[in-house]
């Protein structure tokens, strides 16, 4: 094959995998989760321009150690997006939190999955 018919396949087969992750029919709308860590526990807030990427999601707390992430805690965010994991201590280390994506509701919105930064806590 010559090089511009290579070219051209892969053109065509990267926009076909940009265009599976989104149903027909389907709207992604944005998500972004916050961390923040204390001596009590985790904090943080999922953001979105959609009221319904807001509410009633799930948010799991990790912590990363020698490149493994490992599920801690898990909670559901109120109405603002604020979400809280209250711990009697927090061993230091490396923590990040995470929210899913989740699946199209019957007005076809999804609202997309993120990840926060790493939170480094104690030593």
């Amino acid at each position: 094959m010559n090089k511009k018919l290579i070219g051209a396949v892969m053109v065509l087969l990267i926009g076909v995998l940009a265009f599976a992750g989104t149903a027909a029919g389907e709207s992604a709308k944005d998500s972004k989760v916050t961390l923040a860590v204390g001596a009590t526990g985790f904090l943080g807030n999922v953001d979105s321009d959609t009221k319904q990427c807001i509410e009633g999601r799930t948010v799991k707390v990790l912590k990363r150690k020698n490149h493994r992430e490992r599920p801690i805690a898990h909670t559901t965010t109120d109405a603002d997006g604020n979400w809280v994991i209250p711990r009697k201590q927090v061993k230091p280390g490396g923590y990040l939190a995470k929210v899913l994506r989740t699946p199209g509701d019957s007005s076809g919105v999804h609202c997309g999955g993120d990840r926060s930064g790493r939170v480094k806590y104690g030593k």
